[in-house]
């Protein structure tokens, strides 16, 4: 992965978790939607369990228990529904290999990159706040941007 920096301060900012460990605290929590690298579907559910490589996820539609390995995972994302927009620490532009995303809040722990992405719907009346949480091998450059403050 390569970091490109443009900016002053943390881009992004490093904290010290494994996937596994974020994952862990996403137990019992709703996953807007989970992309495996192997066939891109996307996978709507509840995270039950996590393990040393994979963890379970139980589908919403179907009620299935689905087995995730960490080395299948391309994205796991859900909704943030508190309402608030949350405060912009940084801007990027992360080129991933599924997709390239405008970033906000960027941290990078030991094995995954997480980020916060604002989606305006079509009618400009709904916009919706998702968090992406995407491992490092899945990551091709993390391009910072430069705050301007007024």
């Amino acid at each position: 992965m390569k970091i490109i920096r443009k900016i002053c301060g943390k881009c992004p900012i490093s904290v010290n978790l494994t996937l596994k460990q974020r994952l862990t605290k996403l137990i019992g929590f709703a996953s807007d939607n989970v992309f495996t690298i192997t066939n891109g579907r996307s996978i709507n559910g509840v995270i039950r369990k996590v393990g040393n490589k994979a963890f379970s996820l139980r589908e919403l539609d179907t009620n299935q228990l689905r087995i995730i390995p960490f080395k299948r995972l391309a994205d796991f994302r859900f909704e943030i529904t508190t309402g608030a927009v949350p405060l912009i620490k940084n801007v990027a532009v992360i080129h991933a290999i599924q997709a390239s995303f405008l970033a906000f809040n960027v941290k990078k722990g030991k094995d995954y990159v997480e980020f916060v992405q604002v989606f305006v719907e079509h009618d400009q009346q709904t916009i919706t706040i998702f968090n992406h949480i995407i491992p490092l091998s899945q990551i091709g450059s993390i391009e910072c941007l430069r705050l301007k403050r007024r």
